[in-house]
């Protein structure tokens, strides 16, 4: 059954309830989702049978999509409005993360680059969760720096055959198909790189065990090795040899901007947390707490539009100059909130709550994702303005000085 979003009035406020109805009865009725490294194949059913997938996905495979010319509610931005409620109302960051790699892989690179083929064999059943797909980039000891990745694809009659080991890969052990990026060929001693559709079940291809990170659980991770795994040239997933500035690079950018939404819901639901703990303690909070807080509401508030402004312009302008200051404004915010409630809780003296410290350590961790990418961009942000030529001032134009000459009220 295709849930179709665009018969229902006011698509924004229907997913936004979907997954907040979900979220409270679902996730947030999980004892231990956080100390599971595995995503329980319970909840994913449940998440498949209330239409959580697929969210902009065309219709004709099978996905929910079905937004107007003139509709503001593009898919990015319902995703980001979902990925909010789910966390704000689940109380659980790592189901968030899988969720939406899952959202990403289907929409980002294979409804947006792929064949009709391609598209048709595994969009349906991406679009309604029966399957997953999981983008292979990052290799031991290397991360991701395209500089380092050794992977490879070598051309042979009829297709290419891979080798090489992928780790760090999020949704891995769920997934029943790998986007992997391997080198293809050597220009000027520059590497290029080229993206392939292998299913999990091509021979050569092995599961690596599953990683456990002390963070974001139940979001699986885990990597794969290639031993002399054969595919076919009908495989490749868009451009041959651009795949890491057409998909990679673009593919870190979509993530950060979705990711903004779940963050801003993490914050949405500490907060919620915090109040309740200052509401049961026995001394009622001073006036400098009472102010904390409601800082805090207002920025967490902030926080969620500037989220949902990032994913709107992702649905127009992918490439526009704004999301990389958006983002960078964003995840400073947040570590800035995420601090100061740490410090209430200490100045307050709460009792522990496990729920509460789970989503604060979940949230550190997906702040300190990509940090040093963060780092790099912001550094180059600053060389750019400084880059820029700047008006010339004169003494007698100058704001400052005009405000020394001007005269005193009395």
């Amino acid at each position: 059954m295709i849930h179709d979003l665009q018969s229902e009035p006011g698509k924004k406020e229907a997913i936004e309830q979907r997954f907040r109805d979900f979220a409270i009865r679902h996730i947030s009725t999980y004892t231990d989702l956080h100390q599971q490294t595995q995503f329980p194949e319970s909840l994913w059913e449940e998440m498949r049978q209330h239409h959580l997938f697929g969210i902009g996905i065309d219709r004709i495979y099978n996905g929910q999509a079905g937004r107007q010319q003139n509709d503001p509610a593009g898919p990015y931005r319902l995703l980001s409005i979902a990925g909010n409620a789910m966390a704000a109302n689940g109380g659980n960051l790592g189901v968030c993360l899988s969720w939406l790699i899952h959202e990403l892989t289907a929409l980002w690179l294979i409804q947006s680059t792929g064949t009709e083929d391609q598209k048709n064999d595994y969009l349906p059943g991406l679009a309604s969760g029966k399957s997953t797909a999981c983008l292979a980039i990052s290799e031991p000891g290397v991360g991701a720096h395209p500089k380092h990745l050794a992977t490879s694809a070598q051309m042979v009659s009829g297709g290419f055959i891979l080798n090489g080991e992928k780790t760090y890969l999020t949704n891995a052990p769920l997934a029943d198909l790998f986007i992997v990026v391997a080198v293809t060929a050597l220009i000027k001693e520059k590497k290029q790189f080229t993206a392939f559709l292998v299913p999990k079940n091509t021979p050569g291809l092995i599961l690596s065990p599953p990683l456990d990170f002390p963070f974001l659980h139940p979001a699986p991770h885990g990597g794969i090795v290639m031993k002399n795994c054969a595919v076919a040239s009908g495989q490749i997933l868009g451009r041959f040899g651009h795949a890491y500035k057409d998909l990679v690079l673009p593919f870190r950018t979509v993530e950060d901007m979705l990711m903004m939404g779940p963050i801003a819901g993490g914050l949405s639901c500490l907060l919620r947390h915090l109040i309740t703990g200052l509401n049961h303690h026995q001394t009622f909070p001073d006036e400098s707490v009472i102010s904390a807080i409601s800082r805090l509401y207002c920025e967490e508030k902030a926080m969620s539009a500037i989220a949902e402004t990032a994913a709107g312009i992702l649905d127009t302008d992918s490439r526009n100059e704004n999301l990389t200051a958006l983002g960078l404004f964003f995840r400073d915010q947040a570590g800035e909130c995420l601090g100061r409630i740490r410090r209430i809780i200490e100045k307050t003296d709460l009792p522990p709550n496990p729920k509460l410290e789970f989503m604060k350590n979940d949230l550190a961790a997906a702040l300190r994702i990509a940090e040093n990418v963060s780092r790099i961009k912001l550094r180059k942000l600053g060389h750019r303005l400084f880059e820029q030529p700047q008006p010339t001032i004169t003494n007698q134009q100058s704001p400052i000085n005009n405000l020394i000459s001007a005269p005193r009220s009395t």
